[in-house]
């Protein structure tokens, strides 16, 4: 037991040295080193003017003016999805797609994950109605010897930027210009539902029995929908279906993964503390949400899974598109 837990504390302690320090030595058979170098994402801010941040996720309006802006690298172009944005972790690149992350009072959007192989490479941002931006990035590293030299170095449409800590983005854009946009669908600022997302302990879902896969919610049973057609968000009704994606957590590493999804709930109707049940193949699980709009008129939401007796948080979440994301455990 005493190995055990000595050997846990010295796992704990190279992940650590990874996540401070961005590097973990290994050695070769020749006594020299390999090195595994944490990946780097870039993280873009929009604002406007004055510094107010433009990126609001949370409405139909800004979900789909996100949808609109163009990230072109290596020749490919990648579109927002609502993806969180990544765990960077010291392994070979395995996302690259734009993510979007929370911070204190405002959402970062981010792109890809990077290992130190890049020379000046060009990331093109298309912003409808605004312009293009242009980023460009070297993340070297000449891994030789003990002490590895690492080069981090960043310009924005032209200009070099500090670039010491992390790849970090600023565009400053024209207010009116960035609000001038006319989203095809049609939606306005009104916010955008809030669905839960459930992964982790799911099944294939051409194994799912419908009969024994459903939501007990207000003391109705709602069954799973195995073929529903269009984007649930969107639904006039509540919802239980399933889907797959590429989730990036710590738990999953980022591989495709079966999910369920239940919604949408509209904020304006303040859900706070809700209950309901989800079961799944003979495993129940009980889950409180709250979908509701804030004192600033803004989403807010959250969800987490609760004991058997549904009074204590036994797991994590994360975000993912226009709500929670929450991974159950067996």
């Amino acid at each position: 037991m005493t190995t055990m837990k000595k050997n846990l504390q010295y796992l704990f302690l190279l992940l650590f040295v990874v996540a401070i320090g961005g590097v973990l030595p290994s050695c070769s058979n020749q006594g020299g080193y390999i090195w595994d170098f944490s990946s780097r994402k870039i993280e873009i801010e929009i604002v406007d003017e004055e510094g107010t941040p433009l990126i609001e996720p949370t409405t139909h309006w800004g979900d789909e003016r996100l949808k609109s802006i163009q990230f072109t690298f290596e020749g490919e172009s990648f579109y927002y999805q609502g993806l969180p944005a990544q765990v960077l972790r010291a392994r070979p690149e395995a996302y690259r797609n734009v993510g979007i992350q929370r911070e204190k009072r405002s959402y970062v959007l981010t792109f890809g994950e990077f290992q130190p192989k890049y020379v000046k490479s060009e990331i093109e941002i298309n912003i409808p109605n605004v312009g293009k931006h242009s980023i460009q990035f070297t993340f070297d590293a000449n891994p030789i010897g003990r002490n590895p030299n690492i080069t981090q170095r960043l310009w924005v449409d032209g200009k070099e930027q500090d670039a010491k800590e992390r790849f970090r983005v600023r565009l400053v854009v024209d207010r009116k210009k960035w609000e001038s946009y006319t989203p095809s669908s049609g939606y306005t600022s009104e916010h955008l539902p809030v669905t839960l997302y459930f992964a982790g302990a799911i099944p294939p879902i051409n194994t799912t029995s419908p009969q024994n896969t459903f939501v007990i919610y207000n003391g109705k049973k709602l069954g799973i929908e195995k073929e529903y057609k269009g984007d649930p968000i969107y639904s006039k009704s509540l919802v239980f279906t399933h889907g797959r994606s590429a989730f990036i957590s710590s738990e999953e590493g980022g591989v495709v993964l079966p999910f369920y999804s239940f919604g949408p709930f509209d904020p304006a109707k303040q859900y706070e503390n809700e209950k309901f049940t989800l079961c799944v193949m003979g495993n129940n699980y009980n889950i409180e949400f709250t979908a509701k709009l804030g004192k600033d008129g803004k989403s807010v939401f959250s969800a987490k899974l609760l004991d058997a007796q549904g009074s204590q948080q036994v797991d994590k979440k994360v975000y993912f598109r226009n709500g929670p994301l929450i991974f159950l455990s067996r």
